[in-house]
Order: C-alpha cells, then structure tokens, then sequence
C-alpha cells in the first residue's frame, strides 16, 4: 500500500492544454500534447490554453514581482507557473478612417493620439484608451470651436476640413453654419476679451472669430407707414421709430442696435373687465390706424335696475411720446375712464329714460365733456362709441327690458314702412308733375313746329305769286284777270299732283270752274255729265 503512493501519476494532456504543478520549493508548467509525470505529494491541476484571435490580447501579470505584460493574437498562449490573466480576454479598438483616439500612458501620464484606419491594441500594459472620436467634417460654410484644456487657448476651425483634435484638445462647439448677412440679416456679437457688444452688418458669410460669442442673430425690422416701434437705450432714453411723417429709410427700416431693446407693452384687449389678464397681449409695434375695441361691463339706473352694456370703441394712437410717458396699457386705460363716466351719468336717470336715449347718454359720457382730458394725455383719441348690445342683469327685469325694445323696434318699424309708403306716394306724384310737364314741352315745340312750317309755306307762295305777277308786268292784263289767271294755275297744279298719285276722283264742272271738252282731259279726269 505505502509503495502505490510513492509511484508516480501520468497525465495526458491534448493540444491547447496546460498542467500546472505546484512543487515543494517552485511551480512548474507542462504544455500539450504529451504525457506529463507528477510525483506523488505534488498538488497541480489541468488548464485551457487562452486561444487569441487577430483582434484580441491579454494583459499577463507575474504575481511573483508584480510585472504585468501584453499579449497580442493571434496566438495559443500558454501561462508561466507564476503568470495569472489580468481582466480576460480583450478586443482591440477598431478606429475607422475618420476615427481617433486619446490614448493616455499611466505611468507617465502622457497623452498620445492615434488615428485610423487600424486596429489599436496597447503596445505596453500601461496604456489605456480615455476616450474615441470622430473627427468632424465640416463644408464650406460650416464652422466648429475647439478649445486647448491645458492653456485654455481656443481656435476656429472653418469648412472645408476634416478636423481632429490634438492631445489635449477638446470640441467647444457643435459643428455650425455660418451666418449669410445680407440685408435683413445681422448679427449681434460679444466680445469675450473685453465683454463689449458689437453689431455686424458687413454683407458676407461670416465665421466668428475664437474671441467671439453669438448673442443673437437679428432680422430687419421694417415699418410700414402706420407703424411706429420705441426702442430704449441703455440709459433708459426712448428712440422712435417709424410714423406717418419719417421720410427718412433709416428710421422705418434698421437692426436694434447694441445695447438697446424694443420697448413691448401689455396690451389688454378683452370684451369683460374681470377676465383681462386672460387676454394679455404683447405689443412692440404700434398701429397708428384707428381701430376698433370691444368691452363689456355693468352699471346701474337710477331705480336701481342692473345692466349689462356691451360697447365698441373706434378710437386712435395720435402721439405715442405722450402714450410711452403715461400709461403701459392704453386700450385698458380708455375702457376703464369710459366705464366710470357712463356709470356716472347712467346713474343719473331711469331705465326708461336710458332705454329712449342710452345712445346720447353713452355718447355724452364718453365724448361730450370738454374738460376731459383724459384721452389726450394719453395721446389717444376715441372717435365714437355704440353701443352692441343692453341686456338686465336680473331675468325678470331682463324680460320686461325686451318687451320694451320690442315695442321700440316696432314702432320704428311702423315709422319706417309709412316713412317708405309717403316716400314711394311723393316720388309717384313728381314723376306725374314731371310728365305733365314733358307733355306741355311736346306741345309747345309742336306748335312751334306747325309755325315754322306755316311761315315757310307762305314765304313760298309769296315768292310764286311775286314772280307770276313780275312776268305778266309788260302785258296789260287788268289785275283781276291776273288773279283769275292765278287761281286757275293753281287748281290745275293741284290737279296734276292728284293725277300723279294714280287715284281717281270725280268732280262736277262747277267744282272746278272748266270747260270741258269731249272725251278724257288731259288731266285723266272723265267727264261727268250734267243733269238737265
């Protein structure tokens, strides 16, 4: 029995195999393949060799003294009697052709980059990667800062580059477009030397400078012609711009200068005095047009009767120095002096009275007090105020409130139609007098006409019987057979046009006065014969 434990053990070890065995002075190590023999007494154990590919190493330390070593693949490593893997197996950093890498040495402590393409495995245990990067690309109108940790020094790098950075370098900035300046464009920038703003309006592609910080990239304000904007300057001095009476470009069109704001207001423009703040709006141009404004509120008659007036204001901004100086909020401020003058004045009478005459009440409250000069103090003018709309506050009140203005509305309307009818009756009667009188016109040119003709006719046949009596002068023929004559030509000229117009008549010889002779007369005309 004591003899089987003095004998030796074999062992059979396989390629990629390792035996360790601990001895009593040292350790020893057997690699594969082959036959390993192990003394009796003597504690070991079997062990996979580490298999490393092209991508892959190992950190190897010597727990003896401590010193560490690298391994890279591809290889089949087999372990020292006195080496242990450090962390594992480890892969290689692959960096691509744009891709760097810090790479710090901790005994030293120095920094080192490596670029791609490659495979990065460290070259001594000591070396550890502290960070990857892509180096950046950057086009022609592209621009990045990149600062030096170490002296705090920063640079600017412009398109077109691929940037990659140096040891103790770092990106400041992401990759950013430079600014076109043109001419609505420019740029307000802060000097951080000196801390001084600056505006740049110079027409061109602009890249800061390592010096300089973006404030804010402006765009041109353009006025129209009722428009005016209020800057403040950076000793609270107002500078207007714009208005109704600037000709000159540089005040309806420019950039806000360094130091100096646009001045905005509160505006409230709301229908209902206890939800104003709901409807709050932010005015830095102001509209010099007039313009309309709605409010509600309720005031209250004289017998107590409650009501709810809904009112439109057509008012004006006439002078904005004096607007800026007094008030930040001047629709609020109309609505709430017109509101204290109607309930004022509404207080004065009944609801009767104010339902016949709540237009010139209203209108007398806001418009009809000379003294007041609450409007323009504040450079506003209010044009004229209607009212939308008088409802009750109570329902039962508001019911007999509607039958009033029913009854109003009627007998407007009744007004109204018998207004259209006496309208319609008196515009019939002056197109009946206008007729009439056409009529007597007609007449009148007729009977003028008839005259003219008649006057004409006779001047006529007083130049045919001038010139029938010239021609007889020489002869002395007695004037009554010159008038005999005369007549007789006549009734034969009348009977020659009577025959031109192929009508027939008849006559008796003492019609005509002639002596006929048988058979058809040269006229056409038959002979009738005589009854004896």
């Amino acid at each position: 029995m004591s003899l089987f434990f003095c004998l030796p053990f074999a062992r059979c070890l396989d390629p990629g195999e390792q035996y360790w065995v601990q001895g009593l002075t040292e350790s020893k190590t057997y690699n594969g393949p082959g036959i390993v023999c192990i003394g009796p007494c003597q504690p070991g154990s079997k062990r996979k060799a580490t298999t490393l590919t092209k991508q892959q190493y190992l950190v190897v330390r010597e727990y003896i003294t401590g010193s560490q070593k690298i391994e890279k693949g591809p290889k089949l490593y087999y372990l020292e009697a006195y080496e242990e893997i450090d962390g594992g197996t480890r892969n290689g950093e692959s960096l691509g052709p744009t891709d760097f890498m810090k790479i710090i040495d901790s005994q030293s402590g120095k920094l080192s980059i490596v670029k791609g393409p490659l495979l990065w495995m460290p070259e001594s245990p000591y070396q550890k990667s502290v960070q990857k990067y892509t180096a950046q690309p950057l086009k022609i109108n592209e621009w990045i800062k990149v600062v030096d940790t170490s002296s705090g020094k920063i640079r600017v790098e412009k398109g077109e580059a691929l940037v990659y950075l140096s040891e103790t370098e770092e990106f400041l900035t992401p990759v950013t477009q430079a600014i076109n300046i043109d001419e609505h464009t420019a740029v307000l920038v802060r000097n951080s030397n000196t801390g001084q703003l600056s505006l740049v309006i110079e027409k061109k592609l602009w890249f800061p400078k390592a010096d300089e910080v973006i404030e804010k990239t402006q765009k041109k304000i353009v006025l129209e012609q009722h428009q005016v904007a209020i800057l403040k300057d950076m000793e609270g001095r107002y500078i207007f711009k714009g208005g109704r009476d600037v000709k000159n470009k540089e005040d309806r069109s420019f950039f806000i200068p360094p130091y100096c704001e646009m001045v905005t207001l509160h505006w409230y423009q709301s229908a209902d005095l206890e939800h104003k703040g709901n409807a709050s709006e932010h005015v830095n141009i102001f509209d010099l047009r007039p313009q309309f404004l709605s409010y509600k509120f309720t005031c209250r008659t004289c017998d107590n009767v409650e009501l709810i007036l809904d009112l439109t204001f057509f008012w004006e901004l006439i002078d904005i120095e004096k607007m800026i100086h007094k008030t930040e909020d001047l629709p609020g401020d109309i609505t709430s002096h017109a509101r204290g003058m109607i309930i004022q004045d509404v207080a004065l009478v009944t609801l009767e009275k104010f339902m016949a005459e709540f237009a010139a009440i209203i209108r007398k409250a806001v418009l009809g007090r000379e003294e007041d000069t609450f409007y323009s103090d504040r450079g506003a003018k209010v044009h004229s105020v209607e009212v939308r709309s008088i409802h009750c506050k109570d329902p039962n009140t508001e019911k007999v409130l509607q039958e009033i203005i029913k009854e109003t509305t009627d007998r407007l309307n009744r007004l109204q139609k018998q207004s259209s009818e006496n309208e319609v009756r008196l515009y019939k009667i002056k197109g009946e007098i206008e007729a009439e009188k056409m009529k007597a016109d007609l007449l009148r040119i007729k009977h003028d006409h008839k005259r003219a003709e008649a006057l004409m006719e006779g001047e006529a046949r007083a130049d045919n019987v001038k010139a029938f009596l010239k021609g007889l002068e020489g002869a002395s023929v007695p004037f009554q057979t010159q008038f005999e004559m005369w007549e007789s030509l006549k009734k034969v000229n009348a009977l020659g046009k009577l025959a031109k117009t192929g009508s027939q008549m008849y006559f008796t010889p003492n019609d005509l006065n002639l002596s006929m002779e048988g058979g058809v007369t040269t006229t056409g005309i038959k002979k009738v014969p005589t009854k004896k």
